[in-house]
């Protein structure tokens, strides 16, 4: 497995304790923001571009037990028609390329203020602090150089966000 890392400050300054949740869509449904995205790659001129899968990306650090989490999840993160989750400890490596973009520390953040507001909502008063982000999964014969170019133009704003490149075989 090989690994490749860029970005001014890998995940915005997020510390690596806590949850990931990762938001999708279930399998058979259709994600145009992902079409999307694939086509403005093509539009760079990166061909060898397959097929592109995007993942809302929840990081929620605090003192919670999965229970819980699997709760704020289901109640507040997914749509239950069209949605699915998983979560982790630690970022997950999908084989190809993984991009995940973060606002970098200080960024207001809005998504993440408006989950939190939701899970006080909920009765659940544990001090949480979200941040959220997006993974980008990049299937196709890509060099490394052309996913910088790719991050650079397309999937991170530099000025805001920090996005981190990971490579697996």
């Amino acid at each position: 497995m090989g690994k490749f890392k860029t970005g001014s400050n890998l995940l915005g300054g997020i510390s690596m304790e806590g949850f990931i949740v990762e938001v999708f869509y279930k399998k058979g449904l259709f994600d145009a923001f992902a079409e999307d995205v694939r086509k403005s790659i093509e539009e760079l001129g990166i061909k060898s571009i397959k097929e592109v899968e995007v993942r809302h990306l929840y990081r929620i650090d605090g003192k919670i037990d999965r229970k819980i989490l699997k709760k704020i999840c289901e109640e507040i993160l997914i749509d239950r028609v069209s949605q699915d989750f998983k979560f982790y400890r630690k970022s997950a490596v999908e084989e190809g390329w993984t991009v995940e973009v973060w606002f970098k520390k200080g960024v207001t953040d809005t998504v993440a203020e408006t989950a939190e507001r939701a899970i006080k909502d909920m009765g659940i008063m544990v001090p949480l602090k979200v941040s959220t982000g997006t993974k980008y999964i990049l299937k196709g014969d890509l060099k490394k150089e052309e996913v910088k170019n790719i991050c650079i133009r397309i999937l991170a704003n530099t000025l805001i966000q920090d996005y981190f490149i990971k490579w697996k075989k």
